[in-house]
């Protein structure tokens, strides 16, 4: 409870740090609850030709060159709040684009996608950063002048992991309200079930025997011409899938207002210079920043976490496209894939508020690793899991599951590079982006080339490699840290004898 209590006073010491810290996990969370939402059904509603997992490969395929460029030049020039908001500016377009799903939009509309989300999460994390730096020196003030009236204060808590904690509980939470938006609008209420467009296939090729390349048994097309005229994307009827896209539209233009409106600027003040540099200046500083992003992905410990880092969002590619589309919608509907992902969502938040208290007392290493030992355990699982539609706990269970470590991945990885990569923190953030994204281009671009079975045991050995590159790294840092602070104790200690003499 020392960890908890600790966390809360940081917040609650500085009213503006508290409102900047919430204001921008609001922000996130509206944005992310229709973006969750739409990427959950986008497997489904869109699997005519696999646009809707071919533009989510788009997506992150795209935030690898805007991780290495676009993210540190925008961090740079504009600062952390105007880089977030330009980037919430391409998810609305993309909602936009997306109210008429087909090559032409999606596709455009998932890249420019990618190009604006590798600069708005190194925005957050950034500003995240910046935040708890703040609190931190508004503590050391506080506990110095605690001293100096002899009260020695309770025990110091790490204030990033914390802060991290708390922004991602709040942020993850988006897949409840998202998936809550796509069930209550898919639902047909008409026979308190799912409506024959949305339904079942067949559980004889579901779960690890799904196959997204073959035309699954039990799939049936309107016959009808009013039945095609009535009918969205996926076979879902129109008037639900406009519906639905209002919601997610709405939602998002709510996001960008509270960012703008209630998110305050908080770069570091700047060295005075000219506004107007001359030409070899700005070619200079645009090497230099070039050169921390290629310093930043040769660094061992960077090349170490690589395969933890690309594992992180290949779990969450799974979850997203062969979860949802193999496991939920194939045996109960696509109008079951919102409910399953609540739990999802519910199980993110509660995993993501005790990993980052958990990482506070014992960093975030541990927990990490105990999260990658989990994951062995669900994948292996799965291969031998006969997945029936009724009933449906234990889908809500595997959700579960996956919902918590995906919650520690995303929590958790920025809470690590943060604090290994503290002095090159904008070009570290870069990197985690570069790699988790790729890790989302694999997942989503063998999606129709490979079975779930076969996808499970590409994700197993890529999982053992994490596990032994992550300890590795884990130990070189601990070694560099000892090696940084024994000269600095050396230092205190013949300072104090000196002074003994």
């Amino acid at each position: 409870m020392a960890g908890s209590s600790s966390g809360a006073r940081l917040l609650l010491s500085s009213p503006k740090i508290a409102r900047n810290l919430l204001s921008l996990s609001m922000s996130f969370l509206l944005m992310f609850t229709s973006y969750q939402g739409l990427a959950s059904l986008q497997s489904s509603i869109n699997s005519v030709g696999g646009l809707g997992t071919a533009g989510l490969a788009v997506t992150y395929a795209c935030v690898v060159p805007s991780s290495l460029l676009v993210s540190p030049l925008a961090l740079d020039w504009l600062g952390a709040k105007r880089t977030m908001l330009l980037g919430m500016l391409g998810y609305v377009i993309y909602f936009l684009l997306s109210l008429a799903p087909g090559w032409a939009t999606i596709i455009p509309g998932s890249a420019l996608l990618g190009l604006c989300g590798a600069p708005l999460w190194a925005g957050m994390s950034l500003y995240t950063v910046q935040l708890a730096a703040i609190a931190d020196a508004e503590a050391a003030a506080d506990d110095k002048g605690r001293q100096n009236n002899g009260d020695k204060g309770g025990k110091k808590v790490a204030t990033l992991p914390v802060f991290f904690g708390v922004f991602f509980t709040i942020v993850t939470s988006c897949n409840i309200w998202g998936n809550l938006i796509s069930y209550l609008t898919l639902v047909d209420r008409s026979d308190g079930g799912v409506s024959n467009s949305t339904a079942a296939i067949s559980n004889f090729s579901c779960g690890y025997r799904f196959c997204p390349a073959k035309p699954a048994a039990g799939a049936e097309a309107p016959t009808s011409d009013a039945e095609v005229e009535a009918l969205g994307p996926g076979g879902l009827p129109a008037v639900k899938f406009y519906t639905l896209m209002s919601c997610f539209i709405a939602t998002a233009v709510v996001s960008v207002l509270v960012m703008f409106f209630l998110v305050d600027r908080n770069d570091p003040p700047k060295n005075e210079e000219p506004v107007k540099a001359g030409t070899q200046q700005q070619v200079s500083q645009l090497l230099e920043r070039l050169r921390k992003a290629l310093a930043q992905l040769v660094d061992p410990r960077q090349l170490l976490l690589v395969p933890l880092t690309i594992n992180a969002g290949l779990s969450q590619a799974f979850s997203l496209g062969d979860f949802t589309e193999g496991f939920v919608a194939c045996t109960s509907g696509i109008a079951s894939v919102g409910l399953v992902m609540i739990s999802y969502g519910v199980s993110q938040v509660v995993t993501g508020l005790l990993a980052g208290q958990a990482a506070a007392r014992v960093g975030p290493a541990p927990v990490l690793l105990s999260a990658l030992m989990g994951l062995l355990a669900m994948e292996v699982g799965s291969l031998f899991w006969e997945v029936l539609p009724q009933p449906e706990w234990p889908l809500h269970g595997m959700a579960v599951a996956w919902g918590a470590v995906d919650s520690v991945w995303v929590t958790l990885l920025n809470a690590l590079y943060g604090e290994y990569f503290a002095d090159n923190a904008g070009a570290a953030f870069s990197a985690l982006r570069l790699w988790q994204s790729l890790g989302f281009i694999i997942g989503f671009s063998y999606n129709k080339l490979l079975c779930i079975e076969q996808k499970l045991y590409v994700m197993i050995g890529l999982l053992g490699l994490s596990a032994v590159t992550f300890v590795i790294c884990v130990l070189i840092n601990r070694r560099k840290t000892i090696q940084v602070i024994a000269p600095l104790q050396t230092a205190d200690s013949e300072k104090q004898l000196s002074e003994n003499d």
